[in-house]
């Protein structure tokens, strides 16, 4: 049986949300009110900042997720409240300027004044709060961990390399789970060793036995893991019908309605337009120091597949030497890459002039990741739901970016780009385009990296049967 939680940490998450979001505030408060009269009083100015932080904070939790130590790893959180705050102090400012301009209050602005004193007062707001954040992700975590030590963790798998894919995977996540074995799905004391741990893991099992195995763990009261298929995923989207007393889900492909369709081609058009723009200062001295380098042209194209498998060429900074063959891929520290090269891939603003494929309608802002020609060939070899992602335009950002990493296997991420599809709406795309900012606390663009083995090696037989092999087939007595 899993044990339950202690009641600090189910307490934890609450009073460390609680907490941090006030001091937040508090700082934010404590920075600017000395510099602005309408916070030193209980003024309709004060009353409307706080409203507009507390809605603020409460509108990008939704969309960065919450302040949670039992969930993911401290880079992540780190990245999700410094986004929250950001955009939050954002906001405030904007407003608390606003509420700043009265031509009757000689202790206010005539006009509408954005660039003033208040703008370094909340940058330095921001660099406390970040300061903030990452203290109350130590403790939060230390107490965590205090209370909580490693789960001991079963993974049964049908290969030596999905018990791997699944280890390598835990190991990322941090201290959360301890692999103690690795079992084949056929083991016939499988049983006994899911009842020595708190965790199970199901890696690429028949169907049929999977459900056998979740139904036990649930028996148990152990908490299982089932690796998503993207039968899975299709079921999970499908709509719930009932015929007279039954239940049905409906499945399928989810178009998308005729005015979301036109919505978010508006949206991506104005959006990518929009960005060119204020950009431009950045893409020029980017386009100049490229060819500069002498490196060849700074930009680079490419065919790749979008929706329903129309082929177009992709648009890019050049990040290689111009004699390096881009179609294999990439590993950690390759050398075709050049240092300029490796810092716009790190940051991604080698992907900046798809915005013109954009607007040329080859690509959205949001959608199923593009791949090489090649790429694709291989990769519905290895997993045939690959093809599913030609349902929606190619696009710069989306869901398998921001949860997977460059080396993610290319099932998962079919998986994950099926998953955005199934869910698509306008909002779920306004969500993706935001969560896009954690990207700069992520090193993982440069290319595949080598996975250590973090799986025992994966028992075929009973523990009996193994030890009678090992002694010749004799009991012990």
């Amino acid at each position: 049986m899993s044990k339950k939680p202690s009641r600090l940490t189910r307490w934890l998450n609450p009073a460390l949300s609680a907490a941090l979001y006030l001091l937040l505030f508090v700082i934010f408060y404590l920075v600017l009110a000395p510099f602005n009269v309408g916070l030193q009083n209980t003024s309709r100015t004060a009353i409307t900042t706080l409203f507009t932080f507390a809605i603020s904070t409460l509108l990008f939790t939704h969309v960065y997720g919450s302040f949670r130590v039992d969930l993911g790893r401290k880079r992540t959180l780190f990245a999700n409240m410094v986004c929250t705050v950001f955009f939050t102090d954002l906001i405030t400012l904007l407003e608390l300027q606003i509420m700043n301009t009265n031509p009757q209050n000689p202790d206010a602005n005539a006009r509408f004044v954005l660039f003033d004193r208040n703008l370094p007062l909340t940058l330095l707001a921001f660099l406390l709060q970040v300061l903030a954040i990452f203290l109350l992700i130590q403790l939060g975590f230390a107490l965590y961990r205090r209370e909580n030590p490693p789960r001991r963790s079963l993974i049964i798998a049908a290969t030596q390399e999905g018990a791997e894919h699944t280890a390598s995977k835990l190991h990322a996540m941090g201290q959360d789970f301890s692999v103690t074995e690795a079992i084949r799905y056929d083991c016939p004391d499988w049983r006994e060793t899911v009842l020595e741990n708190e965790a199970v893991f199901l890696t690429d099992l028949p169907r049929e036995r999977a459900t056998v195995m979740e139904t036990f763990c649930y028996e148990q009261g152990i908490p299982v893991y089932l690796q998503a298929e993207p039968y899975d995923v299709m079921t999970a989207a499908g709509e719930h019908t009932v015929l007279v007393d039954t239940l049905y889900l409906q499945c399928g492909h989810r178009e998308p309605s005729l005015w979301q369709a036109g919505i978010k081609r508006l949206f991506d058009v104005a959006f990518s337009s929009f960005l060119l723009l204020v950009l431009l200062p950045l893409l020029g001295v980017i386009t100049l120091a490229l060819a500069l380098s002498g490196n060849g042209s700074p930009f680079f194209t490419q065919e790749r597949k979008t929706k329903d498998g129309r082929i177009f060429r992709i648009i890019k900074f050049r990040t290689m030497y111009k004699d390096t063959n881009p179609q294999y891929s990439m590993r950690k520290g390759d050398d075709r890459i050049t240092p300029l090269g490796r810092f716009l891939r790190k940051y991604r603003f080698d992907e900046l002039p798809q915005l013109i494929n954009i607007i040329h309608g080859d690509m959205s802002i949001v959608g199923p990741r593009t791949e090489m020609l090649s790429n694709v060939e291989e990769y519905v070899k290895i997993a045939p739901e690959f093809r599913y992602r030609e349902q929606m335009r190619a696009r710069i950002t989306g869901l398998a970016q921001l949860e997977g990493c460059y080396d993610t296997s290319p099932k998962d991420k079919a998986i994950l780009d099926l998953m955005y599809i199934e869910n698509f709406s306008i909002g779920l795309d306004l969500k993706l385009i935001l969560r896009t900012f954690t990207v700069f606390f992520r090193h993982d663009a440069e290319g595949f990296s080598e996975h250590a083995d973090y799986a025992p090696p994966l028992r075929e037989a009973s523990r009996n049967h193994t030890k009678n092999q090992t002694n010749g087939g004799k009991e012990n007595g």
